[in-house]
C-alpha cells in the first residue's frame, strides 16, 4: 500500500513538468525516454543517430533547461547536432 504523494511533492512535480516546455518536441521525447531509464542503444534507434549523438541532444537539452533555470534564457546553447528527427 502507497501513500499519496504530500501537497509539496505535487509542487515540485508540478515545477519541473513546466520545465520540459523549455525544450523542443524531440528534446521532450529524448528527456523522457532517459527519464524512463530507456537504454541508449534503443534511444538511438528510435531517433535514427549513433549512440553519442543521442547523448550530444540530451546534453544539449538538459544545458537548454539549465541556462532556463540560471536565468540565462537569451544564451546560445552550442548545437551539437544538426537535428535528430
Amino acid at each position: 500500500m502507497t501513500l499519496p504523494p504530500s501537497p509539496q511533492a505535487i509542487e515540485r512535480m508540478m515545477e519541473t513538468m513546466r520545465w520540459v516546455f523549455w525544450l523542443e518536441e524531440e528534446q521532450r521525447h529524448l528527456v523522457w525516454m532517459r527519464a524512463k531509464d530507456i537504454d541508449w542503444k534503443i534511444i538511438a534507434w528510435r531517433l535514427a543517430c549513433h549512440r553519442t549523438t543521442a547523448w550530444r541532444a540530451w546534453q544539449k537539452a538538459l544545458a537548454t533547461v539549465a541556462a532556463n533555470l540560471n536565468g540565462a534564457a537569451d544564451i546560445d546553447v552550442p548545437d551539437c547536432l544538426s537535428e535528430v528527427t
